[in-house]
């Protein structure tokens, strides 16, 4: 049983979290893109009705293989790193059920994304091959949900999973910049 009442917690508290996870390339993005560590960490706060706003920061580590030629190099560029950056607002709502130690939201948003492409360009007067990376920029709408549950430790008063789709216009390799995001995480206030 879930209410949207009777547990909430006091309007104006202000929340840290802090996560770790992975992340799910979608489509063409999902073929040169593969996650090996992705962080988000966010500050949150609380409102009426267990509603919530939160400003969040997500970074991923990935692992870049080439899939569509440049004009200006016959190589494709593979086994090569990369980042994804997202700056983010989100809103959401809590829903606690019947055993108070548990809750589950869901949320949405959106922002700015930030993704590197790395590059090789050959200049064959020099016999020289460069490597550059090319950031683009561009924003994101994202929608989640999380299952959470508070414990009793100072610190990690609350661990929660977390899951969410994120989509950007973003055009990366043939495909535009899209997935899913993972993270396991807590989150605690100041008393």
């Amino acid at each position: 049983m879930i209410s949207t009442g009777g547990f909430a917690q006091k309007s104006g508290k202000i929340l840290f979290t802090t996560s770790v996870g992975v992340i799910n390339g979608q489509g063409n993005f999902g073929k040169a893109f593969k996650s090996t560590v992705a962080f988000n960490s966010g500050v949150e706060l609380t409102m009426k009705n267990d509603w919530f706003g939160q400003f969040v920061f997500d970074f991923n580590a990935l692992k870049y293989d080439q899939q569509i030629r440049d004009a200006s190099s016959p190589f494709l560029f593979q086994n090569t790193n990369s980042s994804l950056l997202l700056l983010g607002i989100n809103g959401g709502k809590d829903f606690h059920f019947h055993n108070k130690k548990w809750f589950t939201s869901i949320y949405g948003g959106g922002g700015y994304l930030n993704i590197g492409e790395p590059r090789i360009t050959i200049d064959n007067t020099l016999n020289l091959a460069k490597q550059d990376n090319v950031r683009k920029n561009s924003v994101f709408a994202r929608v989640g949900t999380r299952l959470a549950y508070i414990t009793k430790s100072s610190f990690f008063q609350t661990v929660y999973i977390d899951g969410s789709y994120w989509t950007s216009p973003a055009k990366v390799q043939g495909g535009t910049v899209n997935g899913l995001s993972f993270y396991l995480g807590t989150r605690f206030g100041i008393q």
